[in-house]
């Protein structure tokens, strides 16, 4: 079996990185040795680091592995982007992946130019990317170093989608409540 390192986040505490076992459940998703405890489950930043440390060891592994193969500039390579949007004053987080190709210009310099890599016929609403989503954007030794990623990115998309959930429950039960203050009230 394949093992990776990320660094695992426990509210805020620093632990030396460990090996990670990458097993395939049977639901496709990946366990994880320890599971963390319900309060960082349900913190929406928990799982956002969480996927930062993903990206980041995917990005490493994949430039290696570039530099190694000293491919970068011959052939366009898949990137996986994790950033935060600020747009009519709320603030989203995207993760995509895209395709990106390396241009020569006149001037002889680069240009990097990049393709939005998508989910297919699934859509926002699917947690991981088909395997079809890549097979013609991604180089061959490029595409298990994905899907691994990509499995383990959907548990993390799961997390935070269940954190969003629980977040609107949350405001409707406060805003019932608000509405209602003779509910709960043991006087």
């Amino acid at each position: 079996m394949k093992k990776s390192k990320i660094t695992p986040i426990h509210g805020g505490d620093e632990k030396p990185s460990q090996p990670i076992d990458n097993i395939v459940g049977k639901q496709g998703g990946v366990k994880f040795p320890e599971f963390p405890p319900p309060h960082d489950v349900l913190n929406v930043g928990y799982w956002q680091t969480r996927i930062q440390a993903i990206v980041d060891e995917y990005k490493c592994t994949h430039d290696a592995k570039n530099a190694e193969m000293d491919e970068i500039n011959k052939k366009g390579f898949v990137f996986v982007r994790y950033r935060k949007r600020v747009r009519g004053g709320k603030t989203t987080f995207e993760l995509d992946w895209t395709k990106q190709n390396c241009v020569k210009t006149k001037a002889g310099g680069q240009l990097v130019r990049s393709i939005r890599i998508t989910k297919g016929s699934a859509g926002r609403t699917a947690t991981i990317y088909p395997e079809s989503s890549f097979r013609r954007h991604a180089r061959d030794w490029e595409l298990p170093m994905i899907m691994d990623t990509e499995r383990r990115l959907e548990i993390c998309r799961i997390g935070l989608r269940t954190c969003y959930a629980i977040q609107r429950q949350v405001k409707t039960m406060q805003k019932l409540l608000n509405e209602n203050p003779d509910i709960g009230d043991e006087s």
